[in-house]
């Protein structure tokens, strides 16, 4: 944000690298010339063309050190991640984790309690975010409960430099929302190091609007792995914690199931459909997927 808003302040900011990298040619086809004359004199012809490609490269160089031009064409410290270079196994030695990709699945919020606007009698309109690292915050539906209900999932890309998972529990107001509670759920520890926790109760702490429920709101959260997870550290994984392995194949089991069903989504008929230019065969199509779904 910092580099965009200098970027904006200084209308020359793109083109000082050009000006820098034509200003460097220009030293270079100096240094070239007179090179080639040095050359010319000392052995006519070859020496002349030696001492000109010489003179170009070397006066070039200088140039670009001295314009400080090489530093327009690096990549940027700040875009640069260092610790994709490192192999997942060195990082899995080190007792920390590597890069992977992370299901977060927010199932529901207990004994959610906060102080009252204009209307005392209101629930709360809660919904919770998740963070980490360079992800976007992500966010659930709004549920208007004091024990809202989401069972809603979040994919993240964790980086090996990413250290927690921030969830937060939200009160939507008219004009702006605000922080009834969080939790931090470390990465190696928390997440990895237990195995990937299924339907976790995680104590929150509680911000300024959920004072009332201090100690008592609960966020139950599970973790997932995907096919990028190296398949030797889930399986140490699943000896050393037996429990949350089995709870996550039921858990996908359950899900697997529930999408095999007929009635899975209001669309799940369109699969049944052919392709077919008669209009009377596709309205017949489509009269007898609406019929199935009513079943």
């Amino acid at each position: 944000m910092e580099a965009k808003a200098a970027e904006a302040v200084n209308p020359f900011g793109m083109i000082m690298p050009m000006v820098k990298a034509i200003v460097a040619l220009a030293i270079g086809i100096l240094g070239c010339f007179l090179f080639g004359v040095i050359g010319s004199m000392t052995y006519p012809g070859v020496g002349a063309i030696a001492g000109a490609g010489l003179g170009f490269v070397l006066f070039t160089l200088i140039g670009c050190c001295a314009l400080g031009v090489y530093k327009d064409f690096l990549p940027k410290p700040e875009n640069f991640d260092s610790a994709a270079l490192v192999p997942s196994f060195v990082t899995q030695a080190q007792g920390k984790h590597g890069k992977f990709t992370l299901i977060v699945t927010v199932h529901k919020a207990t004994d959610i309690s906060t102080f009252k606007g204009l209307n005392p009698f209101a629930s709360p309109d809660t919904y919770v975010t998740v963070e980490a690292g360079k992800n976007p915050p992500k966010a659930t539906c709004v549920q208007r409960s004091s024990n809202p209900v989401f069972n809603e999932q979040f994919k993240l890309q964790i980086l090996p430099t990413d250290k927690a998972v921030v969830v937060k529990v939200m009160d939507q107001d008219v004009f702006a929302s605000d922080v009834v509670g969080y939790v931090t759920v470390d990465i190696d520890q928390d997440i990895v190091g237990r195995g990937f926790p299924q339907e976790e109760p995680y104590g929150l702490q509680t911000g300024a609007k959920g004072g009332k429920s201090a100690g008592k709101s609960k966020l139950h959260l599970s973790f997932d792995y995907t096919d990028d997870f190296p398949k030797g550290h889930a399986k140490q994984l699943a000896m050393e914690h037996p429990e949350n392995y089995e709870k996550r194949t039921t858990r996908m089991k359950q899900s697997n199931d529930i999408y095999q069903t007929k009635d899975y989504g209001s669309c799940a008929h369109l699969k049944s459909l052919q392709f077919n230019t008669h209009f009377d065969a596709n309205e017949a199509d489509r009269q007898a997927g609406m019929a199935d779904n009513r079943v």
